[in-house]
């Protein structure tokens, strides 16, 4: 910026003159020339008249005085700078004639020709610096209205990613691309969501391919808005480093294409079937989400099983069970439509009690038993005491589907008995059940067909024929000897003994355990300590403290959730491994294989879902540390 030389420089007084003042402007070839008034409407008419570059103000006049007059002054006449002239000093006035806007205060017993000469010199040059800025920042600010203009008419977005702190950054148009609120929270996480589920995989591939260099990168994808709509983007990005903070950053641009799209292809046929895959994924999601609570409420209760419990108090346990168990039932019908469309399913094994799973399943199915007007009875052998390893989901998924479908057939009053036993065979153990329904035959009840012409029934048992194939067992359906129908399931397990007992640790075990969510937090650490005193544990809220309190301690073992804000277990444990080799166990309420996979390529030892039993913690743990599981198998 370049100031303008002030060769003849017009200065108003307003107010009685002194000899310095007066001697100040009558010095030969001073570019300085003097205006007085003692009047401010005086004053005005010479504001008016003429071109003044600065005023000297005194703040009693005739017609005005005190605080008021430079108020008056900055209200009528702010675009012309004004040094204010004080009797003696008021600290107090100094200080609020520079906020309210004056250049500088100056006391006319304290300065001469040249300390006056200089500060009417400064006070013009701040004068011209803060009216400069003021224009700068309205083009400013003028040129920012015309490009969020400009972007919304081009259907155009710039976005900011820092890969130190993760923080992202959006305009005002790729809010509008994706059309979130604008007050939604921008994160790589948000965006992420809004990608078209095919093209996830690739949309990550593509930041990861971003932060390799400092070329340009660019490529097309579909996200989807509002769960029905689908939108083709181009994204553009380019790494930078920022000097100033330090920072690498990932600058990057989204554009709208989806005009030019369409051109090629028919959207119509596209978003149904979008539409329907998002369904699929937010019923997974919503599984996803919903075992992390129970994961804490099993282990709650597991805890306050462990506590002197008064009668009425085992009570209200009982029926908080049941509760668990209607709500385990919910989750069987949101589990059979994601198995009906999925092409595989995943096994879980856990040890579990089996007695305990086949009285869980008769609760569960008692009200339907209670409305059909039917009892269920189940004979079990003695060898179902026994602890067995299977899918404990999948094989009470199967039971309450099969139940159901029986239930569903029976006449009032029917009698549905379900024969349960283990049978030792040269290559493995057999759990066979075999439940016999003396009802109505269901093949040959007219249902109606709401899914593809298949009626409930049949669909209900589609469905349990590949739970059963995913457990490598055999479904075998047939009438009974009288009528209705009888259902044969042989499933192989493992069996565990109950005359194997849990090893408790002989040795100081101090563990990290880094998990977000407040419930598992306090129900890991009680169900860790019930187990052994000699263990203690640590607590991070989520990776990055992970980290931080891996680095300043010495564990034996880190418990990591994989799902959490800031920073997820599987960056923080692949940080962890690039220095440590200490056993990372991944807790999760993801079970795909996709998802163990990747726990495994970064090097996490072990795995385990949620939600999982408290013995099942207790054995991953043993077997990591000594080598030997708590039971072993």
């Amino acid at each position: 910026m370049t100031l303008r030389k002030h060769n003849n420089t017009p200065i108003l007084l307003l107010g009685e003159t002194t000899t310095t003042i007066q001697n100040t402007f009558t010095e030969k070839r001073s570019p300085l020339t003097l205006e007085i008034a003692n009047s401010f409407e005086n004053g005005g008419h010479i504001l008016s008249e003429k071109e003044i570059s600065l005023v000297l103000l005194r703040l009693d006049l005739s017609d005005t005085s005190g605080f008021k007059t430079l108020k008056k002054y900055l209200n009528n006449y702010k675009h012309i700078p004004v040094i204010v002239l004080l009797d003696k000093e008021n600290d107090i006035i100094e200080n609020q004639a520079i906020k309210a806007g004056a250049q500088d205060v100056l006391i006319l017993d304290q300065f001469n020709k040249s300390t006056l000469k200089r500060a009417i010199h400064f006070a013009l040059q701040r004068f011209e610096y803060h009216t400069a800025v003021i224009q700068q920042n309205n083009l400013l600010r003028k040129q920012a209205h015309s490009y969020k203009l400009s972007q919304r008419i081009a259907t155009f977005g710039n976005w900011e990613l820092n890969l130190v702190n993760n923080k992202m950054e959006w305009s005002e148009g790729v809010f509008n691309i994706l059309e979130m609120p604008h007050n939604q929270t921008a994160s790589l996480a948000t965006f992420l969501s809004s990608v078209f589920n095919e093209d996830k995989s690739k949309v990550e591939a593509f930041f990861e391919r971003c932060t390799k260099d400092n070329r340009l990168h660019k490529m097309e994808f579909r996200i989807l808005v509002n769960n029905s709509k689908i939108k083709h983007v181009l994204i553009s990005c380019i790494l930078d480093f920022d000097e100033k903070t330090g920072n690498l950053l990932l600058i990057g641009g989204l554009l709208d294409i989806t005009d030019q799209k369409s051109i090629k292809q028919n959207n119509s046929k596209i978003i149904p079937a979008a539409v329907e895959k998002f369904k699929k994924q937010a019923i997974e999601n919503f599984y996803f989400q919903i075992r992390t609570p129970l994961s804490s409420i099993g282990n709650l209760l597991f805890l306050t099983e462990k506590t002197n419990l008064t009668n009425e108090q085992k009570d209200y346990l009982s029926g908080l069970k049941a509760s668990i168990n209607e709500l385990t039932g919910t989750l069987y019908s949101i589990l059979n439509y994601s198995a009906l469309s999925a092409d595989t399913i995943p096994v879980e094994e856990n040890e579990f009690d089996l007695s305990q799973l086949l009285n869980n399943i008769k609760i569960l199915i008692r009200p339907k038993a209670i409305t059909a007007n039917t009892t269920i009875i189940i004979d079990s052998s003695q060898k179902i005491k026994d602890k067995i390893i299977t899918d404990d989901i999948k094989l009470a998924q199967i039971l309450n589907n099969l139940l159901s479908i029986s239930l569903k057939h029976a006449y009032p009053k029917d009698i549905i008995e379900v024969n349960v036993d283990i049978v030792s065979t040269p290559k493995n153990e057999l759990l066979n059940i075999h439940i016999k329904n003396n009802g109505r035959e269901w093949t040959k009840r007219k249902e109606k067909a709401p899914i593809n012409g298949k009626s409930d029934t049949e669909i209900s048992l589609t469905i349990t024929k590949k739970l059963i194939k995913s457990l490598h067992g055999t479904l075998d359906t047939f009438p009974a000897r009288v009528f209705g129908t009888a259902f044969s399931i042989s499933i192989p397990i493992k069996i565990i003994t109950e005359n194997q007992p849990s090893r408790l640790p002989d040795f100081n075990i101090k563990i990290l355990l880094v998990e977000d969510h407040f419930l598992n937090q306090i129900a890991t650490r009680k169900v860790l300590t019930v187990w052994s005193p000699r263990i203690s544990v640590d607590i991070a809220q989520n990776g990055m403290e992970g980290i931080a309190k891996f680095k300043t301690s010495n564990y034996d073992l880190i418990l990591m959730d994989i799902q959490m804000p800031v920073m997820n277990g599987i960056d923080a444990a692949r940080i962890i491994r690039k220095t440590s080799k200490i056993p990372i166990i991944a807790l999760t309420a993801e079970s795909s294989e996709k998802e163990r996979e990747k726990c495994a390529n970064i090097g996490m030892n072990d795995y385990l879902t949620k939600p999982f039993k408290p013995q099942e913690l207790y054995n991953v743990i043993q077997k990591q540390l000594t080598g030997v599981e708590v039971f072993d198998r």
